[in-house]
């Protein structure tokens, strides 16, 4: 399977929730519940054969920090388990994100595939 197949299917299951729209390539946004796939890096594994390649799924929160952090207390549960079937799923950190279009809250799902 290819990246870019992995790409689609992160950003397919994510895009499957409500309030959520997820893309498989950066895209310029601050609006709250847009998502983008994000390749973390491959790493090669011990055995010399292949890698690993670790995903970020970064997810548009809310720009006021208690709004932001009510979101995610409300919306971690299904995001973790719709990741959790396609990555095994390492962690989810709360960031401030700065992007083109501006700095606003977030949220960034890690995990290997």
């Amino acid at each position: 399977m290819s990246d870019s197949d992995d790409r689609q299917i992160l950003s397919d299951a994510i895009s499957a929730l409500p309030g959520l729209n997820c893309t498989p390539y950066y895209r310029q946004t601050t609006r709250p519940g847009d998502a983008f796939v994000r390749l973390a890096r491959k790493d090669r594994e011990d055995n010399g054969f292949g890698m690993v390649t670790t995903w970020q799924v970064w997810i548009i929160l809310p720009s006021d920090m208690v709004a932001a952090e009510q979101w995610i207390d409300e919306h971690h549960d299904a995001i973790y388990e719709v990741l959790n079937a396609e990555l095994y799923l390492t962690s989810a950190t709360p960031s401030d994100m700065v992007l083109d279009a501006g700095q606003t809250n977030g949220v960034i799902y890690e995990g290997t595939r």
